[in-house]
């Protein structure tokens, strides 16, 4: 999801090649997780209970959640707001780190 994602925004803000090279040369350090029958089960259960919360989440951001509660890794955002209903999840944002 997060790298559909990127692909879209730089087709978005009609990135020239030199920048878009310099994305696909970044996400070469990046490992693309596969989905499963498990992951979607996994969205399933992120979306309906936020959902059950009475706070929905955009199915995007569901994606994304389901996935780091699922490979049980840290989200990393900068939009911690559109996660913080979701159960379990641990969140990241730059503000964690010394740039």
């Amino acid at each position: 999801m997060t790298l559909g994602e990127l692909e879209r925004w730089q087709l978005e803000r009609r990135w020239g090649p030199a920048r878009k090279a310099d994305l696909a040369q970044h996400l070469t350090k990046c490992d693309v997780l596969p989905a499963s029958r498990e992951l979607c089960t996994k969205w399933a259960e992120v979306s309906w209970k936020v959902r059950r919360k009475g706070r929905p989440i955009q199915t995007a951001d569901a994606w994304i959640a389901a996935s780091a509660l699922y490979y049980q890794v840290p989200l990393i955002t900068n939009n911690a707001s559109d996660y913080e209903m979701v159960a379990g999840l641990q969140l990241l944002t730059a503000a964690d780190y010394s740039l």
